[in-house]
């Protein structure tokens, strides 16, 4: 993806949007649920070891790996929501990083823009996405319509000339659609339960010996 950040800094922005209020509010109302199962997990501790706390380390990594992850996810998906925002000039198209660093490419690039529903490893609702590709198959920009006012989508679809094409009438596991567009899903994104258990399997061996 090339990044023209010069481009905005000298060239005013025709559009800028960000994601939507009701969404942001959405996930933050989602964390409430983590926050009571971590909870939950340490009034167990506590309810089943008492008083001999070294009986309950391995409890505690568990619980600090599980409950820890799934709070770090959540705070990361809100940050990603509060630093996300969509900027067209005249001439570039794009949108931040994490860090909130804006990243645009050329709006001459851009050939079409794809609609799919992904199916992610590992996850129980498939998520859609829209996949903005140049001339060659390679990713510029990818979002989820979910997030974003549908006026916002029309605004942006519209002052880019483009229409939205449908890939497929079905979810696309991501591994198929890796097969369809290796340019787009990287090879990791298409394995994250492989990666996910490696991880979790060599930072439990690392913390088994702290726990004895």
């Amino acid at each position: 993806m090339t990044n023209l950040g010069g481009v905005a800094a000298s060239a005013a922005p025709l559009l800028d949007i960000r994601p939507s209020r009701e969404r942001i509010r959405a996930v933050r109302r989602g964390t409430a649920p983590l926050v009571a199962v971590a909870a939950a997990g340490a009034v167990v501790r506590g309810v089943v070891f008492g008083s001999h706390a070294h009986d309950a380390a391995l409890w505690t990594v568990l619980l600090v790996l599980a409950g820890g992850g799934l709070l770090a996810a959540a705070a990361l998906v809100s940050w990603r929501l509060r630093t996300l925002r969509i900027v067209v000039t005249e001439t570039a198209c794009g949108q931040t990083t994490m860090l909130g660093a804006l990243r645009l490419w050329p709006r001459a690039s851009l050939a079409r823009v794809v609609s799919v529903v992904v199916r992610y490893s590992g996850a129980s609702v498939p998520s859609p996405q829209w996949l903005f590709l140049d001339a060659e198959g390679n990713g510029l920009m990818l979002l989820n319509p979910r997030v974003w006012q549908p006026g916002d989508l029309e605004a942006l679809t519209t002052m880019l000339g483009v229409t939205v094409e449908e890939l497929a009438a079905r979810p696309v596991k991501v591994v198929e659609l890796r097969r369809q567009l290796p340019r787009v899903v990287p090879w990791w994104q298409a394995h994250t339960v492989l990666l996910g258990g490696l991880a979790a399997v060599v930072l439990i061996a690392a913390l088994v010996p702290f726990a004895r």
